[in-house]
């Protein structure tokens, strides 16, 4: 089959350029939001209180997010008008000083009363169950109190799915990666709930705090999760003795 041949193909740098500035504008790339979010309490606080003092700096060392880390979450903003079709956008409550903003509702031709329900974008295999995902756990539980309500929805979109394509059979068979979606009903006892909220106002303390949370202080929450180390921007910034560059 013969194609009309190129006098050149070249890459176009400006266009690309303009692609990520514009996309970093629409996520707020280094934005630093005003407030203490769920997001900020789920992780680690000493990550979460150097945000704090980063809002009081002009210009943000966030703004040098990798390119590939902005991608995945252009995924993960995609999917919102797809998967939320028909759903009712959730928009930004405040309980005892904490910001909470769910992606949705579900309405009634989905459930018998409006349920929280947030979607995840991840690069980890689908092949893991929610329970190796404790930190979008920790989130659906965080709202789950924010709307007083003991059950939420999580969808997770693996972007890679299980990675079959990797495997020796799937090599053999030259399988494409494939997406995978998962999605979950999460319940809560009321009293897990009311120790999770307590733990999540505690932590508010830590990071709104003037003082440097020290990790002697905080062993279990610096970090909270082993993986935050790997792409901290915030560690050399606050001296953290579990932070390496690169």
């Amino acid at each position: 089959m013969r194609v009309p041949e190129p006098l050149s193909i070249t890459h176009d740098d400006e266009l690309y350029e303009t692609i990520m500035s514009r996309m970093r504008a629409k996520l707020g790339v280094g934005t630093i939001r005003e407030g203490t979010h769920v997001s900020d309490l789920i992780y680690c606080v000493l990550k979460g209180w150097g945000k704090k003092q980063l809002s009081y700096l002009p210009t943000s060392p966030l703004d040098s997010e990798e390119d590939d880390q902005v991608l995945v979450w252009v995924v993960g903003r995609s999917h919102e008008d797809i998967f939320g079709a028909g759903m009712i956008k959730g928009q930004p409550i405040v309980k005892d000083g904490i910001v909470g903003t769910i992606d949705w509702l579900e309405d009634a031709e989905i459930s018998a009363e409006p349920t929280v329900v947030e979607a995840k974008s991840t690069r980890l295999s689908s092949a893991k169950w929610l329970d190796e995902m404790p930190h979008y756990i920790a989130q659906g539980a965080a709202y789950c109190c924010m709307h007083e309500t003991t059950g939420c929805k999580v969808l997770v979109f693996h972007i890679n799915g299980d990675y079959a394509h990797q495997t020796k059979d799937g090599k053999k068979k030259k399988l494409p990666p494939r997406a995978h979606l998962r999605t979950y009903d999460v319940q809560f006892s009321e009293e897990e709930l009311a120790e999770w909220w307590d733990e999540m106002t505690k932590r508010k303390g830590i990071i709104e705090g003037e003082d440097k949370p020290l990790i002697e202080d905080w062993p279990d929450l610096i970090p909270v999760f082993e993986f935050e180390c790997g792409y901290c921007q915030i560690g050399g910034l606050v001296n953290c003795p579990k932070w390496k560059e690169g």
